[in-house]
């Protein structure tokens, strides 16, 4: 609840200064971190999930970790 909060209290504030991209990568960060989250999530439950979508997964999150450039193909 306080990242919604968080995102509804600041992304109008950066929209009014004028720094719109950083506003939306602001938001896109915490949107992405949960769909991140809610595919794990499903994945340990034993929830079917196409295997591309795995796959992009675990590539992403070398790429995050490692801080080294990946192929996403």
């Amino acid at each position: 609840m306080c990242i919604v909060i968080l995102n509804l209290l600041t992304y109008p504030y950066m929209r009014l200064l004028e720094v719109d991209f950083y506003a939306n990568i602001f938001v896109g960060f915490y949107i992405v971190s949960y769909l991140f989250s809610i595919i794990e999530n499903l994945t340990k439950l034993d929830v079917p999930v196409p295997t591309f979508i795995k796959q992009y997964l675990i590539k992403a999150r070398n790429y995050l970790d490692s801080g080294k450039d990946t192929d996403f193909k």
